[in-house]
């Protein structure tokens, strides 16, 4: 996927998955998710040189597009300290254990679960020890940031996998990819450029439900993740997802 595909799937699919919480958790939290996400889609990039993380304008028009291109003048600076703080060192731990099996390379470490988990855990170390030194102000919202980092970076995997050049779980572990046959050019010729339409309809039905169906919130839970689910595994159905 191309960087706007990654947001706007991504961003879509945590507004499906948060519908129902909506009510239960505070405006701030709420933002705070959604933000998290917005970063999370574009992390695994960081990789290569000229990544959408790397620009403060997220290509995507209109409305939306200018309310996303207002917080996406903090990417760089996850960017770079993704590029040059998680994954420089890490590969080169990785490097000196594993040798020649171990190698730089796009689609390598920070599209693997590994490369999400240590991207996660060192952010949120990071922003920890920022909000210590400003007296613990707002650490409150950093294990809603971490989560939906780490979400939004999954989702930018799950992304990945549908592509011919896939993505490696357990890089560096493992070289098995999982991959489909979607180009990031050729969505539209597919038909999976209906997908956001897809989530769309999802975040309507759940929301229409919630408003005339008087059920729990952990039942309209349920139901979203459930649809959330269904809609990406029809976009590997679609997409010819393997491993």
């Amino acid at each position: 996927m191309r960087g706007d595909q990654h947001i706007v799937t991504g961003i879509l699919s945590a507004a499906l998955i948060m519908l129902p919480w909506m009510g239960l958790i505070t405006p701030l939290a709420a933002i705070t998710i959604f933000l998290g996400v917005f970063i999370g889609t574009l992390a695994p990039d960081a990789d290569a040189p000229d990544a959408a993380i790397f620009h403060t304008h997220t290509g995507i028009g209109g409305v939306s597009g200018r309310l996303l291109n207002t917080f996406a003048v903090i990417l760089p600076l996850f960017g770079y300290f993704l590029r040059y703080v998680v994954y420089y060192p890490l590969s080169a731990v990785f490097l000196l254990v594993f040798g020649k099996r171990y190698r730089h390379q796009h689609r390598g470490l920070m599209h693997s679960l590994f490369g999400v988990s240590a991207a996660t855990l060192m952010i949120a170390g990071c922003l920890q020890a920022i909000t210590s030194l400003c007296g613990g102000c707002g650490e409150g919202w950093l294990p809603f940031f971490a989560a939906a980092f780490a979400g939004g970076a999954i989702l930018h995997l799950l992304g990945d996998a549908c592509t011919p050049a896939g993505i490696a779980c357990f890089f560096p572990l493992s070289q098995r990819r999982m991959r489909g046959r979607i180009l990031a050019s050729g969505w539209r010729k597919s038909g999976t450029d209906q997908f956001p339409a897809l989530l769309g309809v999802c975040i309507a039905g759940v929301f229409i439900t919630g408003l005339y169906q008087p059920l729990p919130h952990s039942w309209l839970q349920i139901i979203a993740t459930g649809l959330l689910i269904t809609a990406w595994l029809i976009l590997f159905l679609v997409s010819g997802v393997k491993w």
